[in-house]
């Protein structure tokens, strides 16, 4: 077994725990009001730091995870979420909407439980040096754009592959996106942009 499978397969174990605790991170999307998501970041053995957009004007954190240098910056029409994560640690933030892009730098997990509102579109993932990432969607996803190397792979609501040199992956994604583990290589991060 590999190391990007043993990592994929302990994911996929924390996010149905996650799952049981806090309340449904990977149950399916039907359609439903706007309601609070949860946004959950953590390291995943290592440090970190993110950068995570939502179009949602009113996200905010929970207080009782965050650290100084955690937080939540609100524009006219969308929030920036941001912060750094050290071994072991976890940030949480409600909002509405959907996550619009995620930058992740270092070993990352990101968590987000979707309310419903499924919009799908089109998922660009950049980066570089051999950086790793996974993503799961609340509905399937599809190689449209032809622009995906033998290290790349989709099938039904996931993606993962390989950033080689200044590399874009891009996939069109039916529905909202619920989970995605980067490991960026030093010096280089994983962008995930979904244009909804």
């Amino acid at each position: 077994m590999t190391r990007e499978t043993s990592n994929r397969r302990a994911f996929l174990k924390k996010a149905a725990l996650t799952t049981t605790v806090g309340g449904g991170v990977l149950a399916s999307a039907g359609t439903a009001a706007a309601a609070d998501q949860k946004l959950i970041l953590e390291s995943n053995g290592g440090s970190g730091s993110y950068t995570v957009y939502v179009n949602d004007t009113g996200a905010s954190g929970v207080s009782s995870t965050l650290e100084s240098g955690d937080e939540v910056d609100s524009g006219s029409s969308k929030s920036r979420i941001s912060g750094d994560l050290s071994d072991g640690d976890r940030d949480e933030y409600t909002f509405t909407g959907q996550v619009t892009a995620a930058i992740l730098r270092g070993d990352v997990w990101q968590v987000a439980n979707p309310n419903g509102i499924n919009l799908g579109g089109r998922l660009d993932i950049e980066g570089g040096g051999d950086s790793t990432y996974w993503v799961k969607a609340s509905q399937d996803m599809r190689d449209d754009y032809s622009n995906l190397e033998s290290t790349d792979s989709v099938s039904d609501d996931t993606c993962d592959g390989t950033l080689g040199f200044s590399d874009t992956d891009s996939y069109y994604l039916d529905g909202t996106i619920y989970a995605i583990s980067a490991s960026a290589t030093d010096g280089y991060s994983v962008t995930v942009s979904h244009d909804i």
